[in-house]
């Protein structure tokens, strides 16, 4: 899979995927669960629509939006500084598996 780590425009972190499609969201969170294990857990439904599906995740507590829109793919989005540093050791894991 082609990840790439981005800085968006709130100065946090997101991880995105323009190879993949909405559908491919399920493998997704099956990565997740073999990077993070039992750090991870769901959180809330994000929104789903025509143009973007998405969930959120905790991990360490800290909430990732993990989705998908017409414009990036699949992405997973940090909301804080510690989610930046969840998505910086999971660009790591995306490189080495």
């Amino acid at each position: 899979m082609a990840w790439k780590l981005y800085r968006i425009s709130s100065g946090h972190y997101t991880i995105d995927n323009f190879e993949l499609g909405a559908e491919e969201i399920p493998a997704v969170l099956r990565t997740l669960q073999a990077c993070f294990q039992e750090r991870l857990t769901l959180g809330r439904q994000a929104g789903i629509g025509l143009s973007q599906v998405g969930i959120e995740v905790l991990v360490d507590g800290s909430p990732l939006t993990v989705g998908w829109d017409n414009w990036s793919g699949v992405f997973l989005m940090a909301e804080d500084a510690a989610g930046d540093a969840i998505l910086t050791e999971l660009d790591d894991y995306l490189h080495h598996v």
